[in-house]
């Protein structure tokens, strides 16, 4: 998931962040403007006598306002509130997730956020929007509402409309919780690895750069997917048929997200992996308009075989670095 602002509005956000040195890709955060800091050197492997579980109720921290001063945020009454949700969530990971919130500086709850959550990329903090958790949105509930949002969807609101592409699944709160916070530790992992920046990473199996697709594999209106950044564009339920029709049946991206950028493809394609190699829920998009796709079938089709055999050679590893 790369970091969005919020604000009045989600144009006028980017734009005092631009005019104050910050670098935004996706749901990612870069090295700049009130984030700037030297970069964290990736360690060996988390030992297993390290006890990450009691680390969680260290690093959480219930936040609100901008980010301007982000590390120096004060922690909201409420923040313990959250420590069960996540020592949950952990007794749920494999270790090589586990491990991860040894390596966390913070995890923070965030009041205004308008994104899903976010990483940053050159310190290993992540944070999550505080109202998807409070809400209990189901797996469905909130991917429903994510794919909505460049068709018009609104980001305060998680209202949904049934004429529209949606997700279809009997996934729970916690199975949303899954997704999310394995697709941020994805990023820290692409981060600290090097996973899209070495020679025969994951970018050469999908991009050209990080941002441009390998010819021949992209889709219409492939950059309309615009999702938190919106602002007065939205696709036209017309433009559904087309667009998942090419997405499915010419590229080797996973699902819409996926799409936009090499990061965000790593990241969800890891998540997503390891989400359905644990559990058995069911994960279908519906185009509304007589189309169904589904997204464990795509993960073990033809054409994402090589991504696969990726994350599995990935996460076989026994040389793994964490941030």
């Amino acid at each position: 998931m790369k970091l969005v602002l919020f604000g009045i509005s989600l144009l006028l956000a980017l734009r005092a962040a631009a005019a104050s040195g910050w670098q935004w890709n996706g749901d990612v955060v870069g090295n700049a403007g009130p984030w700037k800091r030297e970069p964290v050197a990736p360690r060996a492997r988390v030992t297993d006598d390290e006890d990450c579980r009691a680390k969680i109720a260290k690093v959480l921290c219930l936040v609100e306002g901008d980010r301007e001063n982000n590390f120096q945020r004060e922690c909201l009454p409420g923040t313990a509130s959250y420590v069960p949700t996540f020592e949950a969530l952990y007794d749920r990971f494999s270790p090589l997730l586990q491990k991860m919130f040894c390596s966390l500086e913070k995890l923070f709850i965030e009041k205004d956020l308008e994104s899903t959550a976010y990483a940053l990329q050159h310190a290993p903090i992540i944070g999550i929007r505080a109202s998807l958790i409070d809400k209990k949105l189901s797996l469905s509930d909130w991917s429903t509402w994510k794919e909505q949002l460049s068709f018009g969807g609104s980001l305060t609101s998680y209202d949904v409309k049934n004429d529209l592409p949606t997700y279809e699944s009997d996934g729970t709160a916690q199975d949303f919780l899954y997704s999310v916070i394995a697709h941020e530790f994805g990023h820290l992992f692409d981060f600290a690895n090097g996973l899209n920046t070495r020679a025969g990473g994951w970018l050469a199996l999908s991009w050209d750069s990080l941002s441009r697709p390998k010819s021949g594999n992209t889709y219409p209106n492939r950059t309309g997917m615009c999702f938190y950044s919106c602002g007065s564009r939205r696709l036209a339920r017309n433009d559904v048929p087309t667009l998942y029709d090419g997405l499915y049946n010419e590229t080797n991206f996973l699902n819409t997200y996926t799409a936009r950028n090499a990061y965000e493809d790593w990241a969800d394609s890891f998540s997503f992996y390891l989400f359905f190699g644990e559990s058995r829920v069911n994960y279908v998009l519906s185009t509304g308009q007589g189309k169904s796709y589904d997204l464990r079938k795509v993960l073990d089709s033809d054409r994402f075989a090589a991504k696969k055999k990726f994350i599995e050679a990935f996460v076989g590893r026994n040389d793994i670095k964490y941030p």
